[in-house]
């Protein structure tokens, strides 16, 4: 069967917090604007509360010493490999759990190897009440600064 690439035959609120491995029932809550024939799904936005972060912004909040937290979602290996200062470890398969450590009312920027994995951390921080959520674009590839190597911090299962 032929389709046009726009078009989405898995509905996207179903599967993405599947693919995020968020039970969370509240994460299929995001807005979602869909245009196409009934019947067809055509998903022309998809509508999310996290902000995108330069590296540079962070480099800048940690010199400044402003309060937020910064959650690395990558292994507890590549953490250990280097990571950025004062950032906890968090792994994504663990996240809906160890979140219950952090204070919902602060900032929380998370990041992984590339910036991608992030994203789905954003979006389980933003279904569980947090408020103000960032992704660090580009993830620790993108960080130009010295990192922070050994098992310093870590929250996990």
């Amino acid at each position: 069967m032929m389709v046009d690439s726009a078009y989405i035959l898995v509905g996207l609120m179903l599967a993405c917090p599947i693919v995020a491995g968020c039970s969370d029932s509240r994460a299929s809550d995001v807005p979602v604007a869909v245009l196409g024939v009934p019947g067809i799904i055509r998903v022309a936005e998809v509508r999310t509360g996290y902000v995108n972060i330069l590296p540079d912004e962070v480099k800048e909040q940690l010199d400044a010493r402003e309060d937020f937290t910064i959650i690395d979602v990558r292994s507890p290996l590549q953490y250990q490999t280097g990571h950025l200062p004062t950032a906890i470890s968090m792994p994504l398969v663990t996240l809906p759990w160890a979140m219950n450590s952090l204070a919902r009312n602060k900032e929380v920027v998370a990041y992984c190897q590339i910036g991608v994995t992030s994203v789905g951390a954003c979006n389980m921080l933003l279904a569980s009440g947090f408020s103000d959520v960032r992704n660090m674009v580009g993830g620790i590839s993108a960080w130009p600064y010295e990192v922070v190597t050994g098992n310093t911090i870590v929250v996990s299962l």
